[in-house]
């Protein structure tokens, strides 16, 4: 394969998928869901939550995924040529029906619009982290006062996932806030960490009690 200053290309196996991107400079700027994504193409068959991660990393932008109830694998298929990330989300969704995508202040969420989890809105008072990666960094909120109290109101547990951690992309990093809510507060975490994605998966029910887990690049 040829290589250049100007363009270059990546194909990986994953997840049993086919993943082909071929990156691009992108001149200007932009409102950030009309910016064009550092890609000339985007080809995928696979599971939404890797390439949401892929491409969050590699065009650094900010994705949340929320999934109810929760799926190990959700199905999509992509082909892009050029895409803006209002391109590429909207091909999402329309291979994910059951999905819609927004933008709230540069960073973007995909999710169903008929369930919502009150957690991701809870309000955090003082939140600080010092030489953390994001999954610790994730842990570490999810230990809040705040968000341990959010927790027993709405009767939720956290579930963390099963199995040793994969090699975690980033850096480790220090990180304060205050007043955010749990889904900004998860935002700047994948920002700082490098790491540029979350996913929030919630499953199980109000008699037996419903657990939650959130997945970063680094803990599949």
């Amino acid at each position: 394969m040829k290589r250049s200053s100007k363009r270059c290309a990546l194909v990986l196996l994953a997840l049993h998928s086919l993943v082909g991107v071929c990156a691009r400079d992108v001149a200007g700027q932009g409102p950030p869901a009309r910016k064009p994504l550092p890609f000339n193409y985007v080809v995928y068959k696979g599971d939404m939550t890797a390439l949401l991660a892929k491409v969050a990393r590699e065009a650094g932008i900010n994705i949340g995924l929320e999934v109810y109830p929760w799926r190990p694998i959700i199905p999509v298929e992509v082909e892009l040529s050029d895409p803006t990330i209002e391109d590429f989300l909207n091909a999402v969704v329309k291979s994910a029906p059951g999905y819609q995508w927004r933008e709230v202040g540069g960073d973007f969420e995909l999710s169903s619009p008929h369930v919502h989890c009150p957690l991701l809105d809870a309000r955090v008072g003082d939140f600080e982290v010092s030489g953390v990666t994001q999954a610790e960094a994730v842990g570490q909120l999810l230990d809040t006062p705040e968000v341990r109290a959010a927790m027993g109101e709405l009767n939720l547990r956290y579930q963390r996932r099963d199995g040793p951690p994969s090699r975690e992309p980033g850096e480790r990093f220090s990180l304060s806030a205050k007043g955010m809510s749990v889904r900004q507060a998860l935002h700047r975490i994948a920002e700082r960490s490098g790491g540029r994605f979350w996913g929030f998966g919630r499953y199980g029910n109000q008699r037996e009690g419903v657990l939650y887990t959130i997945r970063t690049p680094g803990m599949w």
